[in-house]
């Protein structure tokens, strides 16, 4: 049902994780669904209560880039 997509797919809403047209089927669903329009905002307070909770341990925005160029690095000599 499309409340189970909703509840499935919230997280990665919030992460900007869905492309434009999953965007807007969750975001039109929840302007319609009182159910689903309380879930998002849940999981907006949610999401919004662990950003203050770890700010302060929140790591230097260029450690994902160093990941990434790991695991390619990484990858590229397990293939050799």
């Amino acid at each position: 049902s499309e409340h189970d997509w909703v509840e499935e797919h919230v997280a990665a809403y919030l992460a900007r994780g869905l492309d434009a047209a999953e965007a807007e089927r969750l975001e039109s669903h929840a302007r319609d669904c009182a159910d689903c329009a309380a879930t998002l905002a849940d999981e907006r307070r949610l999401d919004a209560g662990l950003n203050t909770l770890f700010a302060s341990s929140r790591p230097d925005a260029s450690l994902e880039n160093v990941l990434v160029a790991r695991l390619r690095t990484a990858t590229l000599a397990r293939r050799s």
